[in-house]
């Protein structure tokens, strides 16, 4: 077992920036991998998806396995799962079983992110979660803006191929060390408790509930704009598109690892004993700021004026990362967490990213405008800041047999 809680933060960190490192090398080799393989752009966005189908549909239950099996084994599965699938990307040139296997990269993704945050909560001292969960996603954006550019450097003087080879074999290097993590002291369910008494449990916090429905619109609009925003800027701003993801890429950088630190910092240093409620305040908060932002991004007619408001739009969205999952974990009964952590990544996914990037498209076809396709963003915000104010009024886990008033 690693003897620091330091050295358990830094290595699922770690595995966290691997892990979506991994999952964009797809986007950064595409134009080669279509051209090798022969895909049709229906065919690659099918492939692009499969990840997420894999992420979505089993992460509801990695929770019920914690329960029966330890957790520190179940996350050295998902890792070498999404490892071995990750280096097998590369040398299939058979479309169904291309899916198959990136299905597989994010079924093991969905399981490291279900169960690791659980491990987190427990090593981490009261007064410092938040900043603990804030290093832990942190690696969200960072991972994902060098899976660009590692697979754009790798594709470049090795082949695209290689790209999914290294990164998958660094992955599987790193499982054995996966069995050296804090473990559950005692099962956190009894041998008779199902996955419908979890999702009992976690009903009965109305926090719980609303906040992961604001987490999907929230996701809906992070997705949608990720997704979007280099074809927006060429097709608006005639923007050559290497510069354009070069700027993005960087804001992402820049503001994902600031906001996300700065978030988790601030909800522990907000007054109130209550720490959900402080890191429910602090999100709807960061939120309200969004929404005005998100309308200029869009409606401008300056790309300065653009990158400039995606900064304060990207920095307020992940400042909320970490007090959300305060949210998660602190909003349900402790035996019930990691089902929870799992139902959010679930709910979240299915109504939130797979909707957006897809219906973004399909609403700019029907309108032949990808600007007023691209509003429908910025509105969806406002469902997110209304479902996180109606989970800020909502009573706390230790108070949930008081009435409620809305």
């Amino acid at each position: 077992m690693f003897r620091k809680p330091s050295t358990t933060i830094a290595f699922l960190a770690a595995l966290n920036f691997l892990n979506y490192l991994d999952r964009y090398i797809v986007a950064a080799v595409g134009p080669s991998m279509q051209r090798d393989l022969h895909l049709t752009d229906s065919a690659f966005g099918a492939i692009g998806s499969a990840f997420l189908w894999g992420y979505v549909l089993t992460s509801p239950f990695f929770g019920r396995l914690m329960a029966r099996y330890s957790r520190k084994i179940l996350i050295a599965v998902g890792v070498l799962v999404w490892s071995a699938a990750t280096a097998a990307s590369g040398f299939i040139g058979v479309i169904a079983v291309l899916l198959a296997v990136r299905f597989l990269v994010g079924a093991g993704s969905s399981d490291f992110v279900a169960l690791s945050p659980t491990i987190l909560d427990e090593v981490a001292d009261d007064k410092c979660k938040g900043r603990v969960l804030a290093i832990f996603y942190a690696a969200v954006p960072i991972g994902s803006a060098f899976g660009f550019i590692y697979g754009g450097l790798m594709e470049k003087y090795f082949g695209w191929s290689s790209a999914f080879l290294t990164a998958g074999l660094l992955g599987i290097l790193l499982v054995p060390l996966c069995f050296f993590l804090q473990d559950a002291k005692q099962k956190t369910v009894t041998d008779h408790s199902t996955l419908k008494t979890d999702l009992v449990g976690i009903r009965s916090s109305r926090r719980y509930m609303w906040t992961v429905i604001g987490y999907a619109a929230q996701t809906f609009a992070l997705g949608g704009f990720a997704f979007w925003a280099p074809t927006f800027l060429e097709r608006k701003f005639a923007y050559p598109m290497l510069t354009g993801n070069l700027i993005f890429g960087g804001i992402v950088v820049a503001t994902g690892f600031i906001g996300t630190l700065a978030g988790g910092w601030i909800a522990d240093r907000m007054k109130g004993n209550d720490r959900v409620k402080n890191a429910l305040l602090l999100s709807v908060i960061a939120t309200a700021i969004v929404i005005p932002f998100a309308f200029v991004a869009v409606l401008t007619a300056s790309p300065m004026i653009f990158f400039l408001s995606m900064a304060v739009v990207q920095l307020a969205l992940f400042a909320t990362f970490s007090p959300v999952n305060t949210i998660f974990l602190g909003s349900v009964p402790k035996a019930v967490r990691a089902t929870a952590m799992g139902v959010s990544v679930f709910i979240g996914r299915l109504l939130g990213d797979m909707i957006s990037i897809w219906l973004v498209g399909v609403l700019s076809d029907a309108w032949h405008n990808l600007t007023v396709a691209m509003l429908v963003i910025p509105c969806v915000l406002f469902l997110n800041l209304l479902f996180w104010a109606i989970a800020l009024r909502q009573p706390a886990l230790d108070s949930l047999a008081a009435p409620v008033t809305i």
